[in-house]
């Protein structure tokens, strides 16, 4: 409806103008058909050539974007099926049909005379409208991206990488495996930090269990997000530890179980209390039992654009590490790829920055605000488009009047302004204009 609008608008002083030449041809005898058949040619050509631009671009971006790949920290291929259906088919055949109609029979219709309206200006207005709606979504689109890319997170992502060996090992040399990784990883030349986490964060989900503080009915247990990580994950991610410590290696075989808890977790379950060496029941069966060993800072491990959520850590040691360098991390992505298959050539390994994980949090707005940008400015330069055909065709029909007004002493800006302004004395004026022309 847009592109029909602005179609209309271009082609409603072309047609208008030739108003005065479809009058002498009537004059001298041409019929209906005669003079319609010159409009429909232009009306064609005009048709035909923007729906040729239109199934080619329609052709080159199905090529182009079928398949896209989502920066994630996992590097997912996502695939895309674009296919125009009847539906999509019959949109446009209408809408080419409707825009034709208008080209090509815009200027035999006598309404459209001076005399009775001036639709340019109501077209100039419903286009600036439009125009303006897809300005304003494609504005809120980017501002939401430039405030989702600028948030931050809660946790160190410029100097982190993840580093996954898949499989682990299904036996009991599994820690001893794991060990052996660690091991490599620490004699890369700056290397901090390595910890483990089941879950990357930022992926959009994280696992979900009931949970209760032991002397609270079953019924007012809550699903609490849970994330199992290994040792020393707070310190690797430099998420601040508020009170408690951190996970280390002897808590695998610790009962209870360790856990630690987020800050707005341990405000829902004990408000201001200190909740260090308390227990917790995870579970709706058979509890297992937690006992509390740390608060830890919010962070943002779901999604960027959402706050932080309640959550409760537990300690896991598997074989999806966490890697804190001294410096940029692409520039260690090599060098722990080499070490890790160096001491285990068996698993497959994943080693790429932190950053990807951010990347791909943001990239679903970032997608929608290009998208939008785009329609907005293609709005906008229809609109200017067409505003600018309309105020030339009134331009043009002052002339004699600008001129006049010049020889009788009027300033420019006295005419420009005259010229923007759209009032009834203008249109009597060109409808006069039109009256002597003819």
């Amino acid at each position: 409806d847009r592109d029909v609008t602005g179609v209309q608008t271009c082609a409603l002083p072309i047609c208008i103008a030739r108003r005065h030449e479809l009058a002498i041809r009537h004059a001298l005898g041409a019929n209906r058909w005669q003079l319609a058949r010159p409009l429909l040619a232009e009306a064609a050509i005009l048709v035909s050539a923007g729906a040729a631009i239109a199934v080619a671009l329609d052709a080159f971006l199905r090529s182009r974007l079928s398949v896209l790949r989502w920066p994630t920290a996992y590097g997912i291929p996502f695939e895309f099926h674009f296919e125009n259906n009847g539906g999509l088919w019959a949109y446009a055949l209408a809408s080419a049909a409707l825009a034709f109609a208008l080209c090509s029979l815009a200027a035999g219709d006598r309404r459209l005379a001076p005399a009775r309206r001036n639709p340019r200006a109501g077209l100039v207005a419903l286009q600036v409208v439009l125009s303006m709606v897809l300005l304003t979504l494609g504005w809120l689109f980017t501002r939401s991206f430039v405030h989702v890319a600028r948030t931050d997170p809660g946790f160190d992502t410029a100097h982190t990488l993840i580093a996954a060996a898949h499989p682990r090992p299904l036996t009991d040399h599994g820690w001893t495996w794991r060990q052996h990784l660690i091991d490599a990883i620490y004699r890369v030349p700056g290397v901090e930090q390595v910890t483990s986490t089941g879950f990357l964060p930022l992926m959009g989900e994280l696992p979900a269990t009931p949970l209760r503080r032991p002397n609270d009915p079953p019924a007012a247990a809550r699903g609490t997000f849970v994330l199992p990580v290994g040792e020393r994950y707070f310190e690797t991610l430099r998420v601040p530890i508020l009170r408690g410590r951190d996970f280390e290696p002897a808590d695998r075989d610790r009962r209870p179980t360790p856990a630690i808890v987020s800050l707005s977790l341990a405000r829902r379950l004990f408000a201001d209390a200190d909740p260090i060496g308390a227990h917790l029941l995870r579970g709706s069966g058979s509890h297992d039992v937690l006992e509390i060993v740390g608060v830890a800072a919010d962070a943002r491990l779901r999604t960027l654009g959402e706050p932080p959520v309640p959550v409760f850590y537990i300690p896991d040691f598997n074989g999806q590490f966490l890697v804190r360098v001294a410096g940029d991390a692409a520039q260690w992505t090599e060098p722990l790829r080499r070490a890790m298959a160096a001491a285990d050539p068996t698993p497959a390994l994943d080693v790429r920055p932190m950053r990807d994980a951010v990347a791909g949090a943001i990239f679903p707005i970032r997608i929608a605000a290009a998208f939008t940008g785009s329609l907005s400015a293609i709005g906008m330069l229809l609109s200017l488009v067409g505003v600018y055909g309309s105020v030339s065709y009134a331009v043009s029909c002052r002339t004699r009047e600008m001129g006049i007004r010049s020889a009788l002493g009027a300033t420019r800006m006295r005419i420009v302004w005259s010229a923007l302004r759209e009032s009834r004395s203008e249109e009597h004026t060109s409808e006069l204009q039109s009256h002597h022309d003819l």
